[in-house]
């Protein structure tokens, strides 16, 4: 015959009970069992959520594209669709939703890091007739982060920007392509 951990408590406890005769009060026979709910495995349950949602991110997330020399979110043109889907269609059926899932899950030392990126085409620093790479950059990732600001009512203190002008080309593509002229989400 098997007996399980709490049956064996029980056992025990009224092993006790009956050999010392100074216990006034009875143990029922059939003790609740006793579940363990520490806080590691909230934590872990919490980790496992967030992990989840991350996975889940990084397999339906893309690059955002850009036309050249802006940083116009170009929402319904058809030249910088996503997945055969406007950027628009996008970002709201897509992107939105895992980030809303990687958000709610994520611990507070996390952020959501929006970086934005140009081609080689043009100077790093501001010329004539041209803000510089670096600053479109910056407004690309921006641009997204405001989009995204406005169509959730996301915590602003959840995201932050950064920009690299044309110093991070894409591997393995020309640093003038238009590929470059992009801006790209992750977690840190």
């Amino acid at each position: 015959m098997k007996i399980g951990l709490g049956g064996l408590l029980i056992i025990l406890i009224a092993a006790f009970v009956s050999c010392s005769g100074s216990v006034k009060q009875t143990i029922p026979a059939a003790a609740p069992a006793v579940t363990n709910s520490s806080p590691v495995e909230t934590n872990t349950d919490a980790a496992d959520d967030f992990d989840s949602a991350l996975t889940e991110f990084r397999n339906t997330t893309m690059d955002i594209p850009f036309s050249l020399k802006s940083a116009d979110l170009n929402l319904d043109n058809s030249k910088y669709y996503i997945k055969n889907q406007s950027i628009e269609n996008f970002m709201k059926k897509s992107l939105i939703p895992v980030l809303t899932k990687v958000i709610k899950t994520m611990s507070s030392d996390k952020v959501v890091v929006i970086s934005g990126y140009a081609s080689k085409i043009g100077t790093e620093e501001p010329g004539k007739n041209f803000i510089g790479n670096i600053a479109l950059s910056k407004d690309r990732a921006q641009a997204v982060l405001d989009y995204l600001l406005k169509n959730t009512g996301w915590d602003k203190s959840k995201f932050k920007i950064k920009f690299y002008g044309s110093s991070m080309p894409l591997s393995g593509i020309d640093p003038a392509d238009l590929k470059n002229c992009r801006v790209s989400i992750d977690i840190e």
